[in-house]
């Protein structure tokens, strides 16, 4: 249920928009929500069926050489309770956090940001899997059933920076930039990820971040207004 938090804040909000241009935003932005879940999930399902060999043991020897101890700083963050409950509910929220990013400020270029990002890296993943120190057997040197391959880079991390560059107001940014902060914490303290993959977030979101500000071709802005013109009325 948590990755659909953000498609039932659109849609609550929605609810109460007068503007229909907004109201109709709204509804292909969840539309293109509900797709991406879904067929995310059956990628992940794919990656897990055909991947042989993960780079878990790969990484966890680059945190080492960067002095770095993913483990350890796990351990760490593990006996102070207040922390860890404040870390979780963060990691949880990255889905709500992007739909309350979009319903404050309906910016089409974190949208097209936050679903490049998510797109493109499937890619990474079938080229670097890896489960996480978490999802990982030490012992035998292999992955727990059915985790997915979802490490490098991490996409926590990528949404919770997209979102904070792509706000305009101040206070909204500055509460996203403290949220992404949270994020990288929490993604070592829960033992989803290596340092390494919150390295390679950072140019990663550089990246689809230039990619989502390429002006968009005026044929397609020519359909999409006149899709736009032509929607009906929905009632929500």
């Amino acid at each position: 249920m948590v990755p659909w938090t953000g498609a039932v804040l659109i849609l609550l909000v929605s609810v109460f928009r007068r503007d229909q241009r907004r109201r109709w935003h709204d509804l292909t932005t969840v539309i293109g929500y509900a797709v991406y879940v879904m067929v995310g999930t059956q990628l992940h399902v794919l990656l897990v069926r055909t991947v042989t060999r993960p780079y878990d043991a790969t990484f966890l020897r680059a945190d080492a050489l960067l002095r770095f101890n993913a483990l350890a700083f796990a351990d760490a963050a593990s006996h102070h309770g207040l922390l860890m409950v404040v870390l979780i509910l963060a990691y949880v929220s990255v889905p709500a956090m992007i739909g309350l990013a979009w319903v404050l400020e309906q910016d089409c270029v974190m949208r097209r940001a936050v679903l490049l990002g998510g797109c493109s890296c499937f890619l990474f993943y079938a080229i670097f899997p890896a489960v996480g120190p978490g999802h990982f057997d030490w012992v035998r040197q292999m992955p727990e059933a059915s985790t997915p391959y979802n490490c490098m880079p991490s996409m926590h991390l990528t949404w919770s920076l997209l979102i904070a560059i792509n706000a305009r107001s101040r206070w909204l940014q500055a509460g996203l930039w403290v949220y992404a902060g949270l994020i990288a914490i929490a993604t070592l303290a829960l033992r989803e990820h290596y340092l390494v993959d919150l390295l390679a977030a950072a140019p990663y979101t550089l990246a689809v971040q230039w990619l989502a500000r390429r002006p968009v071709p005026r044929e397609w802005l020519a359909r999409v207004n006149k899709v736009e013109r032509g929607s009906p009325k929905v009632q929500f």
